[in-house]
Protein backbone atom coordinates (compact mmCIF):
# COMPACT_ATOMS: atom_id res chain seq x y z
CA UNK A 1 0.00 0.00 0.00
CA UNK A 2 2.86 2.38 0.65
CA UNK A 3 4.18 1.78 -2.88
CA UNK A 4 0.85 2.79 -4.43
CA UNK A 5 0.75 6.02 -2.44
CA UNK A 6 4.35 6.85 -3.40
CA UNK A 7 3.61 6.06 -7.05
CA UNK A 8 0.53 8.28 -6.97
CA UNK A 9 2.56 11.16 -5.57
CA UNK A 10 5.12 10.69 -8.33
CA UNK A 11 2.46 10.80 -11.03
CA UNK A 12 0.88 13.92 -9.55
CA UNK A 13 4.29 15.55 -9.24
CA UNK A 14 5.12 14.67 -12.88
CA UNK A 15 1.83 16.11 -14.12
CA UNK A 16 2.40 19.26 -12.06
CA UNK A 17 5.90 19.69 -13.57
CA UNK A 18 4.55 19.17 -17.08
CA UNK A 19 1.92 21.88 -16.57
CA UNK A 20 4.47 24.30 -15.11
CA UNK A 21 6.91 23.66 -17.99
CA UNK A 22 4.17 24.34 -20.55
CA UNK A 23 3.33 27.62 -18.85
CA UNK A 24 6.97 28.69 -18.79
CA UNK A 25 7.47 27.93 -22.48
CA UNK A 26 4.85 30.57 -23.27
CA UNK A 27 1.42 30.25 -24.69
CA UNK A 28 -0.29 32.64 -27.00
CA UNK A 29 -3.26 34.27 -25.29
CA UNK A 30 -5.52 36.36 -27.52
CA UNK A 31 -8.37 38.35 -26.03
CA UNK A 32 -10.73 40.35 -28.22
CA UNK A 33 -13.93 42.18 -27.31
CA UNK A 34 -16.36 44.44 -29.12
CA UNK A 35 -18.73 46.61 -27.10
CA UNK A 36 -21.54 48.53 -28.74
CA UNK A 37 -21.52 51.94 -27.07
CA UNK A 38 -24.39 53.32 -29.16
CA UNK A 39 -26.43 52.55 -32.26
CA UNK A 40 -27.17 48.84 -32.22
CA UNK A 41 -30.26 48.89 -34.49
CA UNK A 42 -30.24 50.85 -37.72
CA UNK A 43 -33.59 51.62 -39.34
CA UNK A 44 -33.88 53.14 -42.81
CA UNK A 45 -37.36 54.63 -43.20
CA UNK A 46 -37.94 55.56 -46.84
CA UNK A 47 -40.96 57.77 -46.22
CA UNK A 48 -40.43 60.46 -48.86
CA UNK A 49 -39.66 60.55 -52.55
CA UNK A 50 -36.37 62.34 -51.82
CA UNK A 51 -35.24 59.47 -49.58
CA UNK A 52 -36.34 56.86 -52.12
CA UNK A 53 -34.50 58.65 -54.91
CA UNK A 54 -31.30 59.64 -53.06
CA UNK A 55 -31.08 57.06 -50.28
CA UNK A 56 -30.37 57.56 -46.59
CA UNK A 57 -27.05 57.92 -44.79
CA UNK A 58 -26.49 57.77 -41.03
CA UNK A 59 -23.03 59.15 -40.28
CA UNK A 60 -21.23 57.83 -37.18
CA UNK A 61 -24.42 56.04 -36.12
CA UNK A 62 -22.80 53.12 -34.30
CA UNK A 63 -19.86 53.49 -31.93
CA UNK A 64 -17.88 50.33 -31.20
CA UNK A 65 -15.26 49.94 -28.51
CA UNK A 66 -12.56 47.55 -29.75
CA UNK A 67 -10.28 45.71 -27.35
CA UNK A 68 -7.60 43.33 -28.64
CA UNK A 69 -4.68 41.91 -26.69
CA UNK A 70 -2.21 39.31 -28.01
CA UNK A 71 0.13 38.23 -25.22
CA UNK A 72 2.49 35.45 -24.22
CA UNK A 73 3.17 34.12 -20.71
CA UNK A 74 3.23 36.78 -18.04
CA UNK A 75 0.98 39.16 -20.00
CA UNK A 76 3.83 40.40 -22.20
CA UNK A 77 2.76 41.61 -25.69
CA UNK A 78 3.43 38.88 -28.24
CA UNK A 79 6.53 39.92 -30.24
CA UNK A 80 5.40 37.76 -33.19
CA UNK A 81 1.84 39.14 -33.29
CA UNK A 82 0.54 39.91 -36.76
CA UNK A 83 -1.94 42.44 -35.34
CA UNK A 84 -5.72 42.60 -35.48
CA UNK A 85 -8.52 43.03 -38.01
CA UNK A 86 -12.15 44.10 -37.87
CA UNK A 87 -14.48 42.36 -40.31
CA UNK A 88 -18.20 42.52 -41.07
CA UNK A 89 -20.62 40.19 -42.81
CA UNK A 90 -24.35 39.73 -43.23
CA UNK A 91 -25.79 36.63 -41.60
CA UNK A 92 -28.32 36.16 -44.42
CA UNK A 93 -27.73 35.98 -48.19
CA UNK A 94 -29.98 39.02 -48.82
CA UNK A 95 -32.12 41.64 -47.11
CA UNK A 96 -35.44 39.88 -46.59
CA UNK A 97 -38.88 41.43 -46.56
CA UNK A 98 -40.98 40.52 -43.55
CA UNK A 99 -44.42 40.89 -45.15
CA UNK A 100 -43.63 39.74 -48.68
CA UNK A 101 -41.20 37.38 -50.34
CA UNK A 102 -39.32 40.36 -51.75
CA UNK A 103 -35.61 40.74 -51.13
CA UNK A 104 -33.02 43.44 -51.62
CA UNK A 105 -29.37 42.79 -52.49
CA UNK A 106 -26.93 43.11 -49.60
CA UNK A 107 -24.95 45.61 -51.67
CA UNK A 108 -27.80 48.09 -51.12
CA UNK A 109 -26.14 48.82 -47.77
CA UNK A 110 -22.75 50.56 -47.61
CA UNK A 111 -20.61 50.64 -44.47
CA UNK A 112 -17.90 53.18 -43.62
CA UNK A 113 -15.59 52.93 -40.59
CA UNK A 114 -13.98 55.95 -38.93
CA UNK A 115 -10.96 55.46 -36.67
CA UNK A 116 -9.03 58.42 -35.26
CA UNK A 117 -10.81 60.78 -37.68
CA UNK A 118 -9.90 58.78 -40.81
CA UNK A 119 -12.69 57.21 -42.91
CA UNK A 120 -12.28 53.75 -44.42
CA UNK A 121 -14.80 52.76 -47.08
CA UNK A 122 -17.55 52.78 -48.14
CA UNK A 123 -17.73 49.00 -48.42
CA UNK A 124 -20.61 46.99 -49.84
CA UNK A 125 -22.21 44.67 -47.31
CA UNK A 126 -21.84 41.00 -48.27
CA UNK A 127 -22.47 37.50 -46.97
CA UNK A 128 -18.74 36.74 -46.68
CA UNK A 129 -16.39 38.40 -44.21
CA UNK A 130 -15.18 41.76 -45.43
CA UNK A 131 -12.09 43.40 -43.95
CA UNK A 132 -13.03 46.89 -42.75
CA UNK A 133 -9.89 47.98 -40.91
CA UNK A 134 -6.76 46.39 -39.46
CA UNK A 135 -3.63 47.24 -37.53
CA UNK A 136 -0.19 45.74 -36.83
CA UNK A 137 -0.26 46.23 -33.04
CA UNK A 138 -0.48 43.38 -30.52
CA UNK A 139 -2.76 45.56 -28.37
CA UNK A 140 -5.70 47.79 -29.22
CA UNK A 141 -8.14 49.68 -27.01
CA UNK A 142 -9.92 52.21 -29.18
CA UNK A 143 -13.33 53.34 -30.41
CA UNK A 144 -14.52 53.38 -34.02
CA UNK A 145 -17.62 54.91 -35.56
CA UNK A 146 -19.66 53.09 -38.16
CA UNK A 147 -21.69 54.92 -40.82
CA UNK A 148 -24.41 53.23 -42.86
CA UNK A 149 -25.96 54.15 -46.20
CA UNK A 150 -28.84 52.48 -47.98
CA UNK A 151 -30.11 53.23 -51.47
CA UNK A 152 -27.35 55.76 -52.21
CA UNK A 153 -25.76 53.78 -55.06
CA UNK A 154 -26.48 54.98 -58.60
CA UNK A 155 -26.77 51.35 -59.73
CA UNK A 156 -30.53 50.71 -60.12
CA UNK A 157 -30.15 47.27 -58.52
CA UNK A 158 -29.03 48.88 -55.26
CA UNK A 159 -31.20 52.00 -54.97
CA UNK A 160 -34.77 51.99 -53.66
CA UNK A 161 -36.66 53.21 -56.73
CA UNK A 162 -39.32 50.66 -57.82
CA UNK A 163 -38.65 48.36 -54.86
CA UNK A 164 -41.60 46.64 -53.17
CA UNK A 165 -42.60 48.48 -49.96
CA UNK A 166 -41.94 46.25 -46.95
CA UNK A 167 -40.10 46.02 -43.66
CA UNK A 168 -36.74 44.59 -44.70
CA UNK A 169 -34.35 43.05 -42.18
CA UNK A 170 -30.77 41.78 -42.20
CA UNK A 171 -28.47 40.90 -39.30
CA UNK A 172 -24.83 41.89 -39.54
CA UNK A 173 -21.90 40.61 -37.52
CA UNK A 174 -18.71 42.48 -36.66
CA UNK A 175 -15.71 40.31 -35.73
CA UNK A 176 -12.43 41.41 -34.13
CA UNK A 177 -9.72 38.79 -34.61
CA UNK A 178 -6.01 38.25 -35.25
CA UNK A 179 -4.67 38.81 -38.76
Amino acid sequence: MIKIVAYTKTVVFSVFLTIICNLLVGQNNITSKIRILRGSNVGFNFNSYNRIQNGITYNDFTQLQLYFNDTVAGGIPNPTSQGWQLTVRALQPNISGSMTTSTLPLESIKITIKKNGINYGPYDLGATELLLIDGPDATLNDNVEVSYSCGTDSNPNYNMINKVPDYYVVDIEFTLKPQ
